[in-house]
């Protein structure tokens, strides 16, 4: 029986399969070559993460992290982790006032 996959859908859309042990803030993708998961990095961007789904779960307030490479033992396959954090409501808060902070002072000039 082949390892449980897992699919996440993008905010755009894309469909990307991940590896066994996955979660939504720690997400394992197996690729061929560096030019395959550096593709599904280019599509992880924060705007494509909101409003997304994993294994059929809605993912709100999650933005990329970081993202390490190791290869397998065989040397054929690159493990990808891309780390994805959730925001608190405090950070989303925080945001939302540097944005008006910002906005206001563009107004006064």
């Amino acid at each position: 029986m082949p390892d449980k996959t897992y699919k996440l859908i993008l905010a755009d859309g894309t469909e990307i399969q991940f590896a066994a042990g996955s979660t939504k803030e720690h997400l394992i993708g197996v690729y061929t070559s560096f030019e395959e998961a550096d593709a599904v990095r280019v599509l992880l961007k924060d705007e494509n993460l909101r409003g997304a789904s994993f294994d059929g779960e809605i993912l709100d307030n999650i933005v990329r992290y970081d993202l390490a490479v190791n290869s397998y033992k065989d040397g054929e396959n690159l493990e990808v982790h891309f780390h994805n954090v959730v925001k608190s409501s405090f950070d989303i808060m925080q945001e939302q006032i540097t944005e008006l902070q910002e906005a206001l002072a563009e107004i006064a000039g």
